[in-house]
């Protein structure tokens, strides 16, 4: 019955923006992100989720070369039309990317290749191994094509 263990659920369709960023800019992120809600008078429903992870050495992981703070944020879908909701997940963008933020790439996400290639150092080295390990494009879909040549 393990998989009960972090069992939450979501009773409401949502969409979610979720970043990774060096974990010494924690502080500055969140005043940034504070100030900016307050001077753009958005309005924000949903707690602002904050994690930390120890770094790692995989080429394309958010806590690649230093410890991370992870924030993300969601907006519930009864509130998906409102104006507010992309100005909200824009704002979150705009600010990580200052950061180099690195998205969750299972979360919406809004940057490009180029975008990529500045937050990732080992990019076209992974690349280089998928070309290489699947040179057929087997395993390439929808989002592998969006994420590598956006």
């Amino acid at each position: 019955e393990s998989e009960w263990a972090f069992f939450l659920p979501h009773l409401l369709k949502q969409d979610v923006v979720e970043y990774a960023f060096d974990i010494k800019d924690t502080f500055k992120v969140f005043r940034e992100v504070i100030r900016k809600i307050k001077e753009e008078n958005i309005s924000v429903d949903t707690p602002i989720e904050v994690r930390f992870v120890k770094k790692d050495n995989f080429a394309l992981s958010p806590s690649s070369g230093y410890d991370t703070c992870w924030i993300g944020t969601k907006i519930h879908f009864p509130y998906y039309q409102k104006p507010e909701y992309l100005k909200y997940f824009t704002l979150i963008d705009e600010i990580l990317s200052k950061y180099s933020g690195r998205p969750h790439f299972g979360k919406q996400f809004r940057i490009k290749t180029k975008d990529f290639k500045k937050v990732y150092p080992r990019w076209d080295e992974f690349w280089s191994y998928v070309d290489k390990e699947d040179p057929k494009k087997i395993l390439q879909n929808d989002f592998i094509k969006r994420l590598r040549y956006s």
